[in-house]
């Protein structure tokens, strides 16, 4: 139990430092808008929710973050291999520009399996957390309409993210939020299928 205690505080802090590290990186190379991306927030509630050891904080954010993370590795390897261009949400990666923010970006790979495996040692009490993730959703919608400019598109509430067209601009509002529900409730169902990560008291 000592020894999980302390991977959990190590685990716990590494996410906190990559989310404070990306706050400061954004003020300092980006433009303010950047702090509302929903990752960097993620981290920075996966790390508290490991840390105080509540495992609806760090499923509730993984029900956020887990497709679009997936995304993101998938666009990213496919242009690491092939040199080319799949989705064009991590040819940035590929550009010159400040290292620190590369390294950053890295923790698009290890949130996730990082994550489930702090959630095996903390255990999953409840199963309709996907409520609370899509509340937090319709607030980074809100929040980033009223606070980040539309030519910087910080978590795609203005236009589609990736390089092809999902419709009408005036229904992408409506295509985010809907999209946004369907993420948070099939993550949220995928997760409560792994029984190694659900408290065995509650099956």
């Amino acid at each position: 139990m000592k020894h999980e205690n302390i991977i959990l505080k190590v685990i716990g802090i590494l996410f906190i430092a990559f989310g404070i590290s990306a706050y400061v990186n954004s003020l300092q190379y980006g433009t303010p808008g950047q702090v509302f991306w929903f990752c960097y927030f993620a981290l920075v509630f996966i790390g508290i929710g490991i840390l105080i050891k509540k495992s609806s904080i760090v499923l509730t954010q993984l029900n956020i973050v887990t497709i679009p993370l997936l995304i993101w590795i998938i666009d990213f390897f496919y242009v690491l291999i092939t040199k080319g261009t799949l989705f064009g949400i991590t040819n940035y990666f590929f550009i010159g520009g400040p290292i620190a923010g590369k390294i950053i970006s890295l923790q698009h790979i290890f949130t996730i399996p990082l994550a489930i495996f702090s959630l095996y040692l903390l255990k999953i009490k409840r199963e309709d957390l996907w409520k609370f993730s899509f509340i937090e959703m319709a607030l980074i919608f809100v929040i980033s309409k009223l606070f980040t400019a539309e030519e910087y598109n910080i978590n795609c509430v203005y236009r589609n993210c990736m390089n092809f067209s999902l419709g009408p601009l005036w229904f992408h509002p409506y295509l985010w939020l809907i999209s946004a529900f369907l993420l948070v409730f099939i993550t949220n169902r995928i997760f409560m299928s792994l029984r190694f990560i659900k408290d065995k008291t509650k099956l």
